[in-house]
């Protein structure tokens, strides 16, 4: 039996659902901030199709992240499957600003998001001075300097 092969489109979501999902909660608050974001369109997949993979990895999520400060290995290997299956550099850096943007619209930034974020950034070689600077200039309008919406820089204090 052939694996079963995703799009570069849907690899990126579920790139991003899996950072979004670490911190427990699929709030609204996180979809409004990836809607100013115009995540759905750079995507290519409806709020919903966003949500449900938010949802299926929260499902999956066993519980074994909390209380560590590094990723443990079987963790580490879906996710660099899942990086892996992302091929086109800019849409990675894509993925990379659209998680800055969730994670920054909490009330408080959750350490395993954080460890996710770092590693994805680690994997994939891209600085913050990258994720900052966005896909060479190429960014949704929505992005301008105010994250999507959202106060201040993007990666301030980071």
């Amino acid at each position: 039996m052939s694996a079963v092969q995703i799009t570069p489109n849907a690899a990126a979501a579920k790139a991003l659902a899996f950072v979004v999902a670490e911190d427990g909660f699929v709030e609204d608050f996180k979809l409004r901030r990836l809607e100013r974001c115009e995540a759905f369109r750079e995507l290519g997949m409806s709020r919903d199709g966003l949500s449900g993979l938010i949802r299926s990895r929260l499902a999956s999520i066993d519980g074994s992240l909390h209380e560590r400060s590094w990723l443990p290995s079987h963790i580490e290997d879906s996710f660099n499957d899942v990086l892996d299956a992302v091929p086109d550099p800019e849409q990675r850096v894509l993925v990379c600003r659209l998680a800055a943007a969730v994670i920054g619209a909490g009330t408080s930034e959750s350490q395993h998001q954080r460890l996710l974020f770092n590693h994805m950034l680690a994997h994939w070689r891209i600085s913050l001075d990258a994720v900052r600077a966005g896909d060479k200039g190429n960014v949704p309008r929505a992005w301008g300097r105010d994250s999507c919406g959202g106060s201040g820089n993007l990666l301030d204090g980071w």
